[in-house]
């Protein structure tokens, strides 16, 4: 079965070749939305496996549509275009609940293999088991869920989820920060990285569940028994 993709550009105009032309000839079915009225009404209608939406020079729409997808769709990978390859967009992509950022200068290379590996993630996500505790807390899987101690629900990102899981297959131990970025892909960036440890951390920080630095290795998931 083709993988379906919901594109979105505010006015329909690519600045340069449409992902559709580029995605097509690689099985996956594509479906635009031209506002967001239209992309939720989509989002009703089709069986989604993933969304890319573009931001020209603003992000106000990736913040609007990120976060009403992830109302209706906690998992499906979600991947940010940008016209501009600055640090600014890219914190504003990760902090709204995108799951990949990439410039459109560097679409023709990276956007195929990214979607493909972001569903087959997804997949096996999807597959996980139901419920894990830490401490005080409740990570639901399937959902891409943390539950806090204060019975707060927090929607995971694909990439907050998927680091997650590492430092929970290591729990109380190091995990290096190669194994990390392997984890959520190899085109992630050090910096990108940091950023999602800082959002996971301000998920715990009123636990008991730590997350500790290792100068010069990694990270350490302190889970107390």
């Amino acid at each position: 079965m083709k993988a379906t993709i919901l594109l979105y550009i505010a006015n329909g105009l690519w600045p340069i070749q449409s992902p559709v032309k580029l995605l097509e000839p690689e099985g996956f079915l594509l479906i635009n939305a031209n506002s967001i009225n239209d992309l939720l009404k989509q989002l009703c209608i089709h069986d989604i496996h993933g969304f890319i939406l573009f931001a020209q020079k603003t992000t106000d729409d990736w913040l609007y549509i990120t976060r009403e997808i992830r109302k209706r769709e906690a998992q499906r990978p979600i991947i940010h275009l940008s016209a501009t390859n600055s640090r600014k967009m890219l914190i504003a992509s990760v902090e709204c609940g995108g799951d990949d950022f990439i410039p459109i200068t560097r679409m023709n290379m990276e956007l195929s293999i990214k979607l493909k590996r972001a569903i087959n993630r997804t997949q096996e996500r999807i597959k996980a088991e139901e419920s894990i505790r830490l401490g005080e807390c409740m990570f639901y899987p399937k959902k891409a869920i943390l539950t806090t101690g204060h019975h707060k629900n927090i929607d995971l990102t694909y990439f907050e989820h998927s680091i997650l899981e590492k430092l929970l297959e290591q729990k109380n131990n190091v995990v290096e920060r190669q194994s990390l970025l392997e984890r959520i892909g190899r085109s992630t960036s050090g910096s990108s990285l940091n950023i999602y440890i800082c959002r996971l951390r301000k998920y715990f920080e009123e636990s008991t569940i730590r997350i500790e630095t290792i100068k010069r290795h990694g990270y350490k998931l302190i889970i107390k028994e």
